[in-house]
């Protein structure tokens, strides 16, 4: 009989079988357990489209309130901002900054804002959102082979080797008010995105606001309220998280 290859052959970890329908040309032989825990969002597949050709106009041009908040990126002669409003309806943006290819991400039902180098093993990938979460946070899918990455991470959960991680990209975050009076010259993504979307509207309205959860997490830390925006950084070789707003 012929001998599977390892492409083929397939893990022991017990992946839901409607991930395994939805990412079929995925190589399931390497996989992260926590992959078992992914539950289905409701949007499938690309149902949440990322930005893959993303416009810009001038930061005055901006036609929402000056609170909204905005991940900032420098793009060497200019900033570029991409405004909450637009992340929450689709999530990633696949762009390059400062000559470095990066996907913009942002995860609206646990307010994680991440930019990550696209480059992995000298390959530029694209980002999709899968449609499925862990915990809560957006599962990730590259174009190129679909693999699936958790966006809280950068690290990969299926589709090669286990020890992949997306490079971390520095950026601000800031409310279009800040950006105004710091960087008055700066870009922000257009509207002109090429999907019909309110982006007056957020579509999760209210929800970082109460203590109900869409999905129950699979523990409570109890130490600060569930959804507390925290910063994670590095100071030399430790991991620090602080609370956003006693920064």
């Amino acid at each position: 009989p012929r001998k599977e290859n390892a492409s083929e052959q397939q893990s022991s970890v017990n992946v839901p079988q409607n991930l395994r329908r939805t990412f079929s040309k995925t190589p399931w032989n390497m996989v992260d357990p926590n992959l078992e825990k992914a539950l289905s969002g409701g949007p499938g597949k690309d149902g949440i489209p990322s930005i893959d050709n993303p416009l810009f106009l001038p930061i005055d041009t901006f036609r929402h309130p000056d609170s909204v908040q905005a991940i900032v990126m420098n793009d060497g002669n200019t900033m570029k901002v991409y405004p909450y409003n637009i992340l929450n309806w689709h999530e990633i943006v696949n762009d390059t900054v400062a000559g470095v290819p990066v996907a913009v991400t942002f995860c609206p039902l646990c307010g994680s804002a991440i930019v990550y180098d696209r480059r992995v093993d000298g390959e530029i990938l694209t980002f999709g959102v899968s449609g499925f979460l862990i915990e809560s946070n957006m599962i990730m899918f590259d174009r190129e082979r679909e693999s699936l990455w958790q966006q809280s991470t950068g690290k990969v959960l299926a589709g090669r080797d286990l020890t992949t991680e997306l490079a971390l990209v520095k950026f601000q975050l800031m409310t279009i008010g800040e950006v105004k009076k710091k960087y008055p010259e700066a870009l922000v993504l257009s509207e002109n995105t090429g999907y019909r979307r309110d982006y007056a509207l957020n579509p999760y309205a209210g929800y970082e606001d109460n203590d109900n959860f869409v999905f129950e997490p699979s523990k409570d830390d109890g130490r600060y309220p569930s959804k507390t925006i925290f910063v994670v950084f590095r100071a030399e070789d430790k991991v620090v998280g602080a609370p956003y707003l006693k920064i």
